[in-house]
């Protein structure tokens, strides 16, 4: 079974088409259209396929059977027949996988893992170096739950003696013993930072980037920032067009005031509202830039990587 990603269009191969007489000469000047190419999304009823474009011929009785966006658009198993006068019928199945899934398997991207659970006594004793890491079991109640008794029986190996530090004189004291800290650090300043391909903003914040040395088409721009290269423009983190404003915010219909794309000779501006901006989870992302001409050939010409900083104030006023 072939995997294919997911609300994606895509050209399969179906055959070999042969003789229904024989069972064995290649069928290579059959007419197979839109209504003859049937689809049944992971067991669902069969249907034509919503592509218009019927299929042509490659060789040996083998065509290329064109799918659009819609054809794909259900995760699971995807079956694709062909019942044509003159030949036995054709059929393969698909399994249809997210765009992570299928760029992990296909491409470059990596697979999303995210742990929801662990299972009970999963870690057992003697795995680990007891002043390092304790097995979490169940029966594990009060203190006891935070921190198992390591092998000296003392707990977390005893706090005072794993965090030492040293005093002026050269004896060990306990980090606890010293009550008075003071802050030496100055502040850091947080702002919009553009370097090479990186660009870097804080969530929550108003964004007014430039993004300067580019060579774009003057009819129509767009930005996009996307957790992964394969995810469809609807599911962006964030996507503004220079006509339109912006048009989706972490994978839903954005409010086209909140925010501005401005190409003016060779700097393109980047403008977001923080009522936006603060919808985008942190941490580093990729982004692309194109441009559309009025005849509508797109050129993507720009893109990189777009680390968005965690908001550590969250006050509005």
């Amino acid at each position: 079974m072939q995997f294919l990603k997911q609300s994606t269009a895509a050209t399969i191969k179906l055959g070999p088409f042969v003789d229904d007489t024989d069972g064995k000469t290649a069928e290579t000047s059959l007419t197979i259209s839109q209504a003859d190419i049937r689809l049944s999304k992971n067991g669902g009823d069969i249907a034509q396929t919503n592509n218009e474009t019927g299929a042509t011929h490659d060789e040996l009785g083998y065509y290329n059977v064109p799918l659009d966006a819609t054809d794909t658009n259900t995760l699971g198993r995807l079956l694709v027949a062909v019942h044509e006068s003159g030949a036995l019928p054709v059929w393969k199945e698909f399994m249809i996988v997210t765009a992570n899934v299928y760029d992990t398997l296909c491409s470059t991207d990596s697979l999303d893992v995210n742990v929801t659970s662990l299972a009970d006594d999963v870690i057992t004793a003697g795995k680990f170096d007891e002043s390092t890491a304790y097995p979490l079991k169940s029966a594990d109640t009060g203190a006891t739950a935070l921190a198992r008794t390591g092998a000296d029986s003392d707990t977390l190996e005893t706090l005072s003696d794993q965090i030492d530090t040293i005093d002026s004189s050269g004896v060990a004291a306990a980090v606890w013993s010293n009550p008075d800290r003071t802050l030496t650090q100055t502040a850091t300043s947080i702002t919009s930072s553009v370097s090479g391909s990186t660009i870097t903003d804080v969530r929550g914040d108003t964004w007014s980037i430039d993004i300067t040395d580019l060579t774009l088409d003057t009819h129509k721009q767009q930005f996009a920032i996307k957790r992964h290269a394969g995810d469809a423009d609807s599911a962006a983190l964030l996507f503004v067009d220079s006509d339109d404003g912006l048009l989706y915010i972490y994978g839903a219909a954005g409010t086209a005031s909140d925010a501005s794309l401005v190409y003016a000779g060779t700097t393109l501006t980047l403008t977001v509202k923080p009522a936006a901006t603060a919808q985008i989870p942190s941490g580093t992302h990729k982004y692309g830039i194109q441009s559309v001409t009025a005849a509508g050939v797109v050129n993507e010409a720009y893109g990189g990587s777009f680390t968005v900083q965690a908001d550590v104030v969250k006050a509005t006023s």
